[in-house]
């Protein structure tokens, strides 16, 4: 039972990384699909070109290699292959469309067809419209106190706060992956001296040691991501390290000394492949403690800018409304911190449970039958 319930969490995790990949076609306010004068075209995409093509183009490669990986049946990665594939022709040739021999016109709109950061002036222009408005049929959570669509907001903060977390991560891998090898490979005075530096930078809670370094640097995304990533290596570094430290006397690693290869073939060929087992769930930890940290710096006012839309920001605002009794505005960012967090987390116990030696051995047991 307990295996099935971190499967279900990975694969929420897994869903929140979709829905954050196609948010800028989830919530748009250009159609999807807009047949007029007989071409067929896409202007949301066209907007999702002109904005952000790079990161889209980013996240689209992402979960197509998610999909290649997650799902099992050949015909189900096919298509999700070709749909991104034509998300991504759009964005790549935005202002591409295809003639049809018709007069008929026809708009498909967004499921979600508002802005996150536009009020809604049709709301604004009604004098008895009290804001923040409430849930209704035009607005599923309502509206901020700016007027602007409280759902749409809540999807594009789970795109940049993931996109923070994930390069976070990705930054943290890369060094602690070349901190451990250097550790483990070095030894000696290198060793010394890094695990000197990382116990160092252990002493310093980290986030209040974010916050020290961020009053420093001009803000901005790239400026949370690199230092995000700069500070949570360093348990990612450790891992590895004592992987090596483990591996340096198997029978495989002293068989390919005695053939003749040197300190760092046997380093890259035979220990580093082998100590990544336990390092992938370390990243996805790595991940939700990015998102953590993005959370409690954007609720302080030092993450991502406005307007973009975050989920700290999100929390800040609607703590400011609790005096007049709205609270859906702080729940809603509440409920969705706590999930996304908690799917991470089991994701990172799926991979760890899934690397162990009983989890090899009934695999094993499991191929025989």
């Amino acid at each position: 039972m307990s295996g099935r319930r971190w499967s279900r969490g990975a694969w929420a995790a897994r869903l929140l990384v979709w829905v954050a990949a196609l948010t800028p076609w989830l919530c748009s306010e250009q159609p999807l699909l807009e047949l007029a004068d007989g071409r067929l075209s896409s202007p949301a995409s066209r907007a999702v070109a002109e904005t952000d093509g790079a990161s889209a183009l980013v996240w689209l490669a992402l979960v197509a290699a998610d999909a290649l990986l997650a799902l099992r049946a050949r015909v189900l990665r096919r298509a999700v292959v070709v749909a991104l594939a034509l998300l991504a022709g759009l964005v790549l040739f935005e202002r591409a469309s295809l003639p049809l021999p018709t007069a008929a016109r026809f708009a498909l709109a967004a499921p979600i067809a508002h802005s996150p950061d536009r009020a809604d002036w049709e709301l604004l222009s009604r004098p008895e419209t009290a804001l923040p408005a409430g849930p209704s049929a035009r607005h599923w959570l309502g509206t901020d106190s700016a007027g602007r669509d409280l759902l749409a907001r809540l999807l594009h903060a789970l795109r940049a706060s993931l996109e923070i977390g994930l390069a976070a991560a990705a930054i943290a891998l890369l060094v602690g992956l070349a901190v451990g090898l250097a550790c483990g490979t070095l030894r000696g005075a290198v060793d010394f001296v890094l695990m000197r530096v990382i116990e160092t930078l252990l002493c310093f809670p980290y986030l209040f040691l974010v916050l020290v370094v961020f009053t420093f640097l001009p803000r901005g995304r790239g400026t949370l991501i690199g230092l995000l990533g700069l500070v949570g290596w360093t348990a990612i570094a450790r891992l590895v390290r004592g992987e090596f430290l483990r591996l340096a006397d198997a029978e495989f690693v002293l068989a390919a000394r005695a053939l003749g290869a040197t300190r760092w073939q046997v380093a890259w060929r035979h220990l580093l492949p082998n100590a990544l087992t336990p390092v992938w769930p370390a990243t996805t930890f790595a991940v939700a403690g990015a998102l953590l940290a993005e959370f409690s710096l954007s609720w302080l006012g030092c993450g991502v800018p406005e307007p973009a839309a975050s989920l700290g920001a999100l929390l800040a605002d609607g703590q400011r409304q609790l005096a007049r009794g709205e609270i859906w505005l702080t729940l809603v960012p509440s409920v969705a911190m706590v999930a996304i967090v908690l799917a991470f987390h089991a994701w990172g116990e799926r991979l760890r449970e899934s690397t162990t030696p009983e989890a090899a051995a009934r695999a094993a047991r499991g191929e025989l039958r």
